[in-house]
């Protein structure tokens, strides 16, 4: 029995060992759970977004006008029945034919909407709007003129709103006379002009606009 134990030592010897080598593998191997984590601070609530803006909102529009009352302020000068310091074309004879009367311009006024109740959003058979009852065309051709000598920014004329306020057109029919007839001062010709654009001359229907428009004149200088 003794040597069966002393036989048997070697072995158990062995065994021993090889348990031994597997605790040790076991240690290295081991995974060591990580410490738990502190509780994290709930995050503070996302304001709700706004919806995108539109593609037309970067975009800078002209400023609205006041369509009644005083002359809108612009930066831009009007013509001397508007109050201006400066009126702008004045060196053209145009301009100073006129402003000079400012009777002229009432006259035209009168003739094309004197009978209206609201003259300055009095609308024409061909579209033509305001009390002076200028188009669309007319007014481009105005603006043109005075965009191109540095006197008004196109963006700060825009046809509507600005044809219903009596000031701008007032500004606007110097403009244009300042462009198709710069030498012309007289009323007659400014008068015709008005009504039958540059090619007025050609049109003997200005001639009974102008004596519509001189009688006018007359009226208004006698009771001025």
């Amino acid at each position: 029995m003794a040597r069966r134990l002393t036989g048997a030592a070697p072995f158990v010897h062995v065994w021993c060992a090889a348990m031994a080598a597997v605790a040790v593998l076991a240690a290295h191997h081991a995974v060591v759970p990580a410490p738990p984590a502190s509780p994290a601070a709930s995050p503070a609530p996302i304001p709700p977004t706004r919806p995108a803006a539109p593609h037309s909102a970067g975009r800078t529009s002209a400023p609205r006008l006041p369509l009644r009352g005083a002359a809108p302020r612009l930066g831009v000068p009007l013509s001397a029945e508007a109050g201006a310091e400066a009126p702008p074309g004045r060196s053209c004879p145009a301009a100073r034919g006129a402003t000079a009367r400012p009777s002229l311009l009432d006259a035209i006024a009168a003739v094309e909407t004197g009978g209206a109740k609201d003259p300055d959003y009095a609308v024409g058979r061909d579209g033509e709007r305001g009390r002076y009852q200028i188009g669309r065309a007319y007014w481009t051709d105005a603006v043109e003129w005075a965009v191109a000598r540095g006197l008004a920014r196109a963006a700060d004329w825009p046809y509507e709103p600005r044809v219903h306020d009596a000031a701008s057109c007032r500004q606007v029919v110097v403009w244009y006379a300042c462009r198709w007839e710069p030498g012309c001062s007289d009323p007659e010709s400014l008068a015709r002009l008005h009504n039958g654009g540059p090619n007025w001359r050609s049109k003997p229907s200005t001639i009974a606009y102008w004596r519509r428009v001189r009688a006018r004149m007359r009226q208004g200088d006698r009771h001025g």
